[in-house]
């Protein structure tokens, strides 16, 4: 019954029904692992709670739409300083975890269309 629940919602994710377009969960989770492991801050146990349990994380993502009446809308993003040599500071732009995985969810499907696929709103 496990598997067949996590099958089931892996296909909503696939066929473009969370979304509104195919992602490929578990490719989109390995990239915002490898995304969040460059953090300026860490997490001591590497965010293991979210990437250790993929079923956990997808389920959470389809709570929250849920609860959201199936409309994703961004979060508020945080700006911090962050401090380097000689007294510098740079920013970093913190946002949560549901707006990251959606924003790796689009730079994964982005290539799968290729270059002619992309709104003119983007250059690259």
């Amino acid at each position: 019954m496990k598997n067949e629940k996590m099958y089931l919602n892996n296909e909503l994710f696939l066929s473009g029904q969370v979304l509104g377009f195919p992602v490929d969960f578990n490719l989109v989770l390995k990239h915002l692992q490898q995304d969040m492991r460059d953090d300026w801050y860490s997490d001591t146990l590497g965010y293991a709670d979210i990437f250790s349990d993929s079923e956990y994380a997808m389920s959470v993502i389809l709570k929250c739409l849920d609860e959201w009446g199936g409309v994703y809308s961004g979060q508020r993003r945080v700006v911090r300083p962050i401090p380097k040599k000689g007294f510098a500071e740079r920013y970093s732009l913190e946002t949560d975890f549901f707006d990251r995985f959606v924003y790796q969810s689009i730079c994964s499907f982005y290539p799968v269309l290729g270059s002619s696929a992309i709104p003119p709103c983007i250059k690259l």
